[in-house]
């Protein structure tokens, strides 16, 4: 009991009065912005900025050629977030490019692999990929072989745009994946050595 008073008289002196009048409490500390679950902080606005982290980016490499040779095309991903699936429209200048082939890439581990080429809309080549399972790698999806026409002129640029509309890069899951497209273009040179061809080749391991 003498234990229990002492304390109980050593509690009564540490209590101490709480301010009653609104004025003399203190200011609460700003509550900290909160992470979004989903893609980066939240801007003043509280709606969520897209950060490059979050972003699958799709490219069409730029080249170099001359007229009336063949060039490999490359469409490759990047920062891949895993996909199982992808539906892409190339866009060409009919006049000055025909296309020969469609390679598939190696990071497309089994699954479904088609494209128009049997069956071509003007200016137009489609290509599709689908899977069960998701692939994470980064690297060539597929390559394109064009022939370039002799009409071109040295020193012309031939762009290649890639269309890729919303919900055609897809997980397995069936969730539209948030992607960046960069544009190609074909730059036209001067004759280019049988050497430099094959070399070009080899690199791109055609």
């Amino acid at each position: 009991r003498v234990a229990l008073a002492f304390l109980c008289e050593a509690y009564d002196e540490e209590v101490v009065d709480v301010p009653v009048n609104s004025d003399e409490l203190p200011e609460r500390a700003p509550k900290k912005e909160k992470r979004s679950e989903t893609r980066g902080f939240k801007d003043y606005r509280g709606e969520d900025e897209i950060v490059e982290e979050d972003v699958t980016e799709i490219a069409v490499e730029n080249f170099e050629t001359s007229a009336g040779e063949y060039v490999y095309i490359p469409i490759t991903i990047s920062n891949n977030k895993g996909i199982s699936s992808f539906n892409m429209n190339l866009d060409y200048n009919a006049d000055y490019l025909t296309p020969i082939s469609v390679i598939e890439g190696d990071i497309l581990s089994g699954g479904a692999f088609e494209s128009s080429l049997d069956d071509l809309t003007d200016g137009m080549l489609s290509v599709c990929w689908i899977d069960s399972d998701n692939i994470y790698e980064d690297g060539t999806l597929f390559t394109v072989q064009f022939l370039v026409s002799n009409d071109v002129q040295i020193g012309q640029d031939v762009s290649i745009e890639l269309s890729c509309v919303d919900g055609a890069l897809s997980n397995q899951e069936l969730e539209s994946v948030t992607k960046n497209v960069t544009q190609g273009n074909i730059k036209i040179v001067e004759l280019l050595s049988e050497d430099v061809t094959e070399n070009l080749k080899t690199i791109k391991n055609i």
